[in-house]
């Protein structure tokens, strides 16, 4: 909603949370009912329970994407160096 109403998502494709999905659309959003969106170099989620995958979806655009599929602690990641940068 901060995106939109500063007029960053005007235009754009993006999702937020389903009870704010009304408001979205007033501020010349193209509102997707999904949990992530990426449209052009905008990345939207759809509110608290989606930030994990918001989060892997980053990982996967940010570094390779086998990183975002395994299944180790952060904490193991970075002792390995397998962190992007």
């Amino acid at each position: 909603m901060i995106l939109a109403a500063a007029g960053l998502l005007q235009a754009y494709k993006a999702t937020c949370h389903w009870a704010f999905r009304d408001q979205l659309a007033m501020l010349e959003v193209e509102v997707i009912p999904e949990r992530v969106v990426i449209d052009r170099n905008r990345i939207t989620g759809a509110g608290v329970t989606s930030g994990i995958d918001f989060g892997l979806t980053l990982v996967r655009l940010l570094c390779d994407g086998n990183v975002a599929k395994m299944k180790v602690p952060v904490k193991l990641l970075r002792s390995h160096n397998l962190m992007c940068n």
